[in-house]
């Protein structure tokens, strides 16, 4: 499963399982080494954290209400 993704006209780079089941210490995807053998759970956690911090830095109406959207999703699953 790709957790993150970026495609620019120099290709595509991207953060899934051959980072966050990664073994050793070398990591070369786009999550700068914050997921690498880290497992799926703790990865997909670690990136809603990366995405949200990108949003509230953002701090356009669209960040905004994507961050409502976010908190309330977290809410109704008794994470926040």
């Amino acid at each position: 499963m790709t957790l993150i993704s970026q495609t620019t006209s120099s290709g595509t780079r991207r953060c899934d399982a051959r980072c966050y089941n990664g073994k050793g210490h070398r990591c070369k995807c786009i999550c700068g080494g914050k997921n690498h053998g880290a497992g799926l759970q703790t990865a997909a956690e670690n990136t809603r954290e990366m995405a949200k911090e990108l949003l509230e830095m953002d701090g356009t109406a669209v960040a905004t209400e994507l961050l409502e959207q976010i908190k309330e999703w977290e809410e109704a699953r008794g994470s926040a």
